[in-house]
Formats: structure tokens, C-alpha cells, sequence
């Protein structure tokens, strides 16, 4: 099943990109949720963790792109500007995400009176599974591949090599 999933998707990158989009966003309700039940005690807290669980990732989420058009391939998107914004074809930076999500949890925790540490504790799982999402793009869109493989443990699924 797994892998007519990942051939589905591969067929499309709208696809893969409502996929990937759906799983990350899911990923930012769950740590919510997380967060709401971890911190029942505390009502004032809660809520302004919470605003910053909703907020951090997704301005990581526009630091990913960030990095991408301005640091890895900037002559492509100056020549062809309107693909800035289609996110469907692909193009983010982890360590974009990771500083942009880091930069506004230390922003915010700053403005809105919480402890850096403690915040950074509470989020950074969310930043090791942002990591294992955007493999899994990668995998499923087939732009970071390794090498030809004839073994069993191969994945074929129509992206050419």
C-alpha cells in the first residue's frame, strides 16, 4: 500500500504538495493539542503557547521557501519570478524552516513573556518531524535521490533517474 501511495502521489505534484501540506498542518494541530493537555494548570500559558505553536511553524514554513529562491537558487528565480510562489513545485530548505521557525520562537517567547528553554523543549520535536515530512516530500516528488539500486529494497515509481 505504501507504495502505490508514493506512485499516486508522484504522479502529480499537486498532490504531493496537498499531501504534504495536510500532513505538516496536521503536525501543527497535533503538537497544539499536545501542548493544550501538557499545560492544563496553566490557562495564561497555555494560550500563549499555543498562539506561538500555530505561528512558528509557519513562518519556518516561509523561511523553507526563503532559503530556497534567495540561497540555492537564485538565478533561477530571478529569470522566472512568478515560480516564487508555486510552492506545488517544490523547493524548501530545512534549515531555512529551522532558523525561521527558531527566530520567531525566540521573538516570541521574548514578547509574549515565556521562557526560551522551555519553549524550545516543547517545540523542537515538531522540528525533527518537519524534518521527517520533508523527506518524505522529497521522496514522494523524487528531487533528492541517490543511486541506481537492483536490489530488492529498490523504489521505482515514474520519476526518471
Amino acid at each position: 500500500m505504501g507504495m502505490a501511495l508514493i506512485r499516486m502521489i508522484r504522479a502529480d505534484s499537486y498532490k504531493a504538495f496537498l499531501f504534504h501540506w495536510g500532513l505538516y498542518l496536521f503536525m501543527i494541530c497535533a503538537l497544539n493539542v499536545v501542548l493544550y493537555y501538557q499545560l492544563r494548570g496553566e490557562p495564561e500559558k497555555r494560550r500563549r503557547m499555543m498562539l506561538l505553536g500555530f505561528i512558528a511553524p509557519l513562518v519556518g514554513l516561509l523561511g523553507a521557501r526563503f532559503f530556497h529562491v534567495f540561497f540555492e537558487k537564485p538565478s533561477f528565480y530571478w529569470a522566472h519570478p512568478k515560480y516564487i510562489l508555486m510552492l506545488w513545485r517544490g523547493g524548501s530548505a530545512y534549515y531555512g524552516g529551522l532558523f525561521g521557525g527558531l527566530a520567531t520562537m525566540y521573538f516570541l517567547s521574548r514578547r509574549l513573556k515565556l521562557n526560551f528553554l522551555d519553549v524550545a523543549d516543547r517545540f523542537f520535536p515538531l522540528a525533527m518531524l518537519a524534518c521527517v515530512v520533508g523527506r518524505l516530500g522529497c521522496l514522494t516528488v523524487g528531487c533528492c535521490y541517490g543511486t541506481l539500486l537492483d536490489l530488492p529494497l529498490d523504489m521505482t515509481g515514474g520519476v526518471p533517474v
